[in-house]
């Protein structure tokens, strides 16, 4: 019996499509949405909790009392309005002085003032405009300089404990602060049993601990979204620890793609200049086999300049490993897939007209750049000046050699096709090459932010700086992938010319090729990984 076929998953086949934008369902099931912005919790909530952090790392054991009795303390101001939970630090924003008073006799007779200041007292210190500050700022000698250093590392040691969420100690945080918003009034339990949040302690390890964990972050951001005080305190924490210490890069690009050592590239170049050689000798051999008429030479011409264009970038990027950095390897490669594209539709679906009008598209775009060439202003230096001068003559010859000018047309269309990239790519059966590549490697082209911040960009690893991206000009590692992409493509390419050069023989180069590099990159993989268990050491 014939085996069922299994089939393909769309891609984003959940989503729900708008022209050319695909809605995530959630968005999509909100209807009007473009103004929706949900909480982050870097943005909005953990600012909220820096005094919950501060006071877990001064008493871890007793900070859910404490914070409970702060709380509470503010609840017991008498004709207290606010609906919001006063676990949120922007609720205290614009308290009257009396309220403030009573707060702290509430907590001097509670007997805790003293020691809710001491852990709050960098925060308050630090942050002078933080909302709590007015209840909690002591009349004292400015601190010394040593006490100071350990103000500002007790902040750093908060912020880092609030960076990332789904941490142990995060969790806890946000546990306390649930706790002390329902035990001191400040909140509906809305079904969270107290009596459980205990089992916070044993998180990550157990079911019962991630899911009370998953309840207890709803909760906490539940609590956030409750202030109506606007994102003043919020703002200012964030611009405010952009002041106190500067960036800390950190040493690995560690959003982006995969990646291999510049010296493993350098390391096997031997072998890349063995390839390259092979490459060029073989397309010069199978270059003999084409069926060429010069009576009509234009389809030989541009088929062969299009398979040369391919094994040029490929040659290129095995003698110059470099060129494997993301954004140079990517952009050579959609020009590369590009090329096999049109090599492919032209072999498989074009016409002799469609050759001419791949031509002439071509020569119409040289005489327009080289009339703007003409139009620009005499360079200030003579040398630049004279270089302009020889370039105008040496491609203005080429043209003229092709096509004289007063008979070329100029075509400011997108294209040479009427139809984009994609549909060619359909037509041609390269269509999984465009998923791939040209669409991905795009992105590094038009310099899109998914391309930019990959390659461009570094994360600070200073926790008072929200892990913000800073700009960065050093040179990454190379990626050795690019070339077995490079390979598959030419060797797409290779096989759509047979179609039309039917004794073109099968090329012997690229299959092995391959097979080489399979086993080349598993190398540098077991290498790198041993690199990076030295650098956690």
């Amino acid at each position: 019996m014939r085996a069922k076929k299994t089939a393909r998953r769309r891609v984003l086949e959940d989503h729900h499509r708008r022209g050319k934008v695909y809605v995530p369902p959630f968005l999509a099931g909100l209807g009007d949405y473009p103004n929706l912005r949900g909480h982050t919790w870097l943005d909005d909530v953990s600012p909220e909790l820096m005094w919950i952090a501060l006071l877990y790392l001064a008493a871890p054991e007793q900070s859910g009392e404490l914070a409970q009795q702060v709380v509470g303390a503010v609840r017991s101001v008498p004709g207290i309005q606010r609906p919001a939970s006063f676990v949120v630090t922007s609720s205290w924003m614009g308290l009257p002085p009396e309220t403030c008073r009573h707060i702290r006799t509430h907590l001097r007779r509670a007997g805790c003032f003293a020691e809710v200041a001491d852990a709050l007292a960098p925060l308050v210190w630090f942050y002078p405009d933080c909302p709590m500050a007015p209840v909690f700022r002591r009349r004292s000698p400015k601190p010394t300089p040593e006490r100071l250093e350990a103000y500002l590392e007790t902040i750093h040691r908060a912020a880092r404990l609030l960076l990332i969420r789904r941490t142990r100690d995060a969790a806890l945080i946000q546990g306390v602060a649930v706790y002390a918003a329902v035990a001191g009034g400040g909140m509906s339990p809305n079904g969270l049993d107290l009596q459980h949040l205990p089992r916070l302690m044993e998180y990550p390890d157990t079911p019962e601990s991630r899911r009370m964990e998953r309840r207890v972050r709803m909760t906490s951001s539940m609590l956030a979204r409750t202030c109506d005080q606007g994102p003043q305190w919020r703002e200012y924490f964030w611009r405010r620890g952009y002041s106190l210490s500067p960036c800390l890069l950190a040493r690995d690009r560690f959003q982006a793609g995969a990646e291999d050592s510049s010296g493993a590239a350098e390391a096997v170049v031997e072998l890349f200049e063995q390839l390259s050689t092979n490459l060029e000798k073989e397309f010069k051999e199978g270059w003999t086999h084409w069926p060429i008429d010069l009576a009509h030479p234009q389809q030989s011409e541009v088929l062969g300049g299009l398979l040369a264009r391919q094994v040029r970038y490929l040659r290129h990027l095995l003698i110059t490993p470099r060129l494997m950095l993301d954004e140079l390897g990517q952009p050579l490669l959609r020009s590369m897939v590009e090329s096999a594209i049109t090599l492919a539709w032209l072999i498989r679906k074009g016409q002799p007209d469609d050759y001419t009008r791949f031509v002439l598209y071509g020569l119409g775009q040289e005489k327009l750049a080289l009339e703007h060439l003409k139009a620009a202003p005499p360079e200030s230096s003579p040398y630049l000046e004279n270089r302009r001068q020889q370039e105008l003559y040496v491609r203005g010859d080429c043209l003229e050699g092709q096509r004289v000018s007063w008979l070329t047309q100029v075509d400011v269309s997108a294209g040479w096709m009427r139809g984009g990239p994609r549909e060619l790519a359909e037509q041609a059966g390269m269509i999984d090459l465009y998923n791939r590549v040209y669409g991905p490697t795009s992105a590094q082209v038009h310099g899109s932010w998914n391309a930019v911040a990959c390659t461009a960009m570094r994360y600070c690893l200073n926790p008072l700086h929200r892990l913000h991206l800073v700009p960065d000009v050093e040179t990454t590692r190379v990626d050795l992938s690019m070339l077995v992409t490079a390979l598959r493509i030419l060797e797409r390419s290779w096989e759509a010319t047979r179609e039309w050069a039917t004794e073109l023989p099968p090329s012997k180069c690229l299959p092995a090729a391959l097979s080489q590099f399979a086993v080349l990159l598993g190398g540098c993989s077991s290498g790198n990984a041993g690199e990076s268990g030295k650098r956690s050491e």
